[in-house]
């Protein structure tokens, strides 16, 4: 099942881009779950991970489509973003964000289809190449995709998963939780750290900073390879 937003303030292109939407996956047969908004603040406050593709307009009033996107990436760094646009120039900042495509304004059957088939593709590849964990205890079993992790912590022969919500403890070791998830999406800031770089939001001098506000340190021994492993992760994105 495909989980889409739709986040536009005029009401009439929601409407246009849902029903594209809804012809295209009811032609392929798929199951899909489609949320609109015309409020980018409140779609904002509300979203949580798991949507798979979001279609956002670049010129809203309040929050524009560009900022809107930048939050949404320090809180899901795998969902598949484009932009609605009337003028390709605009969408072109986007791709700071890590934005998948563009869809020109006014939007036309012919063109979305073609583009959101290749949309979609994109999405599928993102969801199969995600990997997860299994975390067990004693009463119940829990999978936690990797794209959920913020960084994993080391200490006293136990590890524990730090997402945006929960911290997640077990016992292990934080190199074999590095070659179990390893994509070249994580590297270690220090021996006590292993980080999602997806999730960075900038680095100082001794000192990685999270999207959630968390600072981490960065040992003298670990910063020259974390920073390799960051900007090689960036180059690939």
């Amino acid at each position: 099942m495909y989980k889409i937003g739709i986040v536009d303030d005029e009401t009439k292109i929601i409407e246009r881009i849902s029903e594209f939407v809804k012809k295209v996956l009811d032609e392929r047969a798929e199951s899909y779950q489609l949320e609109t908004s015309t409020s980018p603040d409140k779609f904002l406050q509300d979203y949580k991970e798991g949507f798979d593709i979001l279609f956002f307009d670049v010129m809203m009033d309040g929050m524009d489509g560009i900022e809107l996107a930048k939050r949404i990436r320090k809180i899901d760094a795998n969902v598949t973003i484009v932009f609605i646009t009337l003028m390709a120039r605009f969408a072109i900042n986007g791709y700071e964000v890590g934005a998948y495509d563009y869809i020109l304004k006014p939007v036309e059957y012919d063109d979305f289809y073609v583009r959101f088939n290749r949309i979609l593709l994109h999405a599928n590849k993102r969801k199969i190449g995600s990997k997860s964990v299994v975390l067990k205890n004693v009463k119940s079993m829990r999978i936690l995709s990797c794209n959920e992790i913020l960084y994993v912590e080391s200490g006293a022969h136990y590890v524990t998963y730090h997402t945006f919500d929960e911290s997640i403890k077990q016992r292990g070791k934080l190199k074999d939780v590095f070659a179990s998830i390893d994509d070249g999406s994580f590297a270690f800031c220090n021996q006590c750290y292993l980080v999602n770089l997806n999730y960075i939001e900038r680095v100082d001098d001794s000192s990685v900073h999270l999207s959630n506000g968390e600072q981490l340190l960065i040992s003298r021994q670990k910063k020259k390879p974390f920073l390799a492993a960051v900007s090689a992760h960036y180059l690939r994105r």
